[in-house]
């Protein structure tokens, strides 16, 4: 954090143009007595790039809200009088810019990248399900053999006890 009373030594502005300068940017724009380097260092180059030596630039603040920014920069443009650089409007813009471009990427990535885990799910599921109806459908056969052998069983009893009865039908006929 800065004085602001510094930063209006520092550069010719008195306090009241100071604070206007950060109308639109700070809830207590009207009794800021400190502001952050972000702020100050903006107030300067704002300041500076009004003097008719300047070349007008004004470099955008890492770490900054880009919009904060503009607001500050347009800010200083009308409580100085003049129209501030707009190339340093434009380079906070291509700036801001460039952040929706490298966000929209980022999105289509997690996108892509979720369509890909998604389908993959669905396959595992799929392979999941088929392994589960199988693993029904081989204890289902299993269930099935028992039945069967009980079944041959009773046919092989059945043959056999007719046999038999053909046997004791011949001895009791006298055969």
């Amino acid at each position: 954090m800065q004085s602001l009373t510094h930063i209006c030594n520092e550069t010719g502005l008195n306090i009241d143009d100071a604070r206007l300068i950060l109308i639109n940017v700070r809830e207590d724009w009207a009794t800021a007595e400190q502001v952050t380097d972000g702020e100050a260092e903006l107030i300067r180059q704002s300041v500076r790039a009004a003097l008719p030596e300047s070349n007008g630039s004004i470099t955008p603040i890492t770490g900054m809200d880009i919009h904060q920014q503009e607001q500050l920069i347009d800010n200083a443009s009308q409580v100085l009088g003049f129209p501030l650089v707009l190339a340093a409007m434009q380079e906070i813009k291509a700036i801001d810019t460039l952040h929706q471009v490298k966000n929209a990427i980022a999105l289509n990535a997690i996108d892509r990248r979720q369509a890909e885990l998604d389908e993959a799910i669905k396959e595992r599921s799929e392979a999941r399900q088929e392994a589960y109806v199988a693993a029904i459908t081989d204890l289902a056969n299993q269930m099935q053999k028992p039945v069967e052998v009980v079944a041959q069983m009773k046919s092989n009893i059945d043959a056999t006890n007719a046999q038999l009865a053909a046997l004791l039908a011949q001895v009791q006929s006298g055969k």
